[in-house]
């Protein structure tokens, strides 16, 4: 049961939650809040875009968002949100921005503090449950979906083509005189800007674009040939060796 709140509650909360079910396609545009923010996808996935770069939540993983950073969501099919924000005045604090594979414990954790609404300090459950969810996440491993986004107008031009849906099976080279970059200028532009390669950019893209695409309904059938690969079994080996789990098990949550 949810507890019941006052102002008088207030300095002495911990931790606040929200439970909400989005449809596919929802976004919210730029915000930030004072408080620390875990958001959990219980299902479905999530892009947010943070600073110069898109971050993909797929079910099962969370990303921890620090106090005053202004972010974009926007939902890849219908997604169960879950979100915890940790009191600026508490010890709770996690530090920098990161994302992380949410365990069973801490999975039941999230769940339970849910329920709660709010943990108090003055509460001995609470405190203890709120000490518990700050150990798991401290001690979760990294596990990100980042995609640096470049500035270059050359880069981010040749980035519009990569993100039409009609050009997947068409090979980089023949992409690259579209944004006026020889190959040479293209692969120093992005690994400047971005770590990756363009070849290298473009696939993290097409597999993160599938990977929503499967968490909205999109059967494998029809994820494929979207994503540029081949064949079925191209793109599963492809898909799996990125996230670490293949495309059927999107399909299956």
């Amino acid at each position: 049961m949810r507890q019941a709140l006052s102002l008088e509650d207030e300095p002495h909360l911990l931790l606040r939650s929200l439970s909400v079910d989005y449809r596919g396609g929802t976004t919210e545009p730029g915000h930030c809040h004072s408080w620390s923010q875990l958001l959990y996808a219980g299902a479905g996935a999530l892009s947010l875009t943070i600073d110069d770069a898109q971050w993909m939540v797929p079910n099962g993983r969370a990303i921890l968002i620090p106090a005053l950073m202004t972010h974009e969501l926007r939902m890849l099919g219908p997604v169960k949100l879950r979100t915890l924000y940790l009191a600026p005045q508490s010890d709770l604090a996690l530090g920098d921005l990161r994302a992380f594979e949410v365990c069973p414990l801490l999975h039941e954790l999230i769940t339970r503090a849910c329920q709660l609404g709010a943990l108090d300090q003055r509460i001995s459950y609470h405190l203890q449950l709120a000490n518990l969810i700050v150990t798991e996440i401290s001690q979760a491993p990294d596990n990100a979906i980042r995609l640096p986004m470049p500035t270059d107008s050359r880069a981010l031009l040749l980035i519009q083509w990569f993100s039409r849906r009609d050009q997947a099976q068409v090979n980089l080279h023949e992409l690259l005189p579209k944004a006026g970059l020889s190959r040479r200028t293209a692969e120093r532009l992005f690994m400047a800007q971005t770590g990756l390669t363009p070849a290298r950019w473009r696939r993290l893209y097409l597999l993160s674009r599938a990977l929503g695409d499967l968490s909205g309904g999109q059967t494998i059938a029809n994820s494929w040939e979207d994503a540029g690969y081949r064949s079925p079994a191209a793109f599963s080996e492809a898909f799996a060796r990125q996230f670490g789990w293949p495309p059927g098990r999107v399909r299956q949550q």
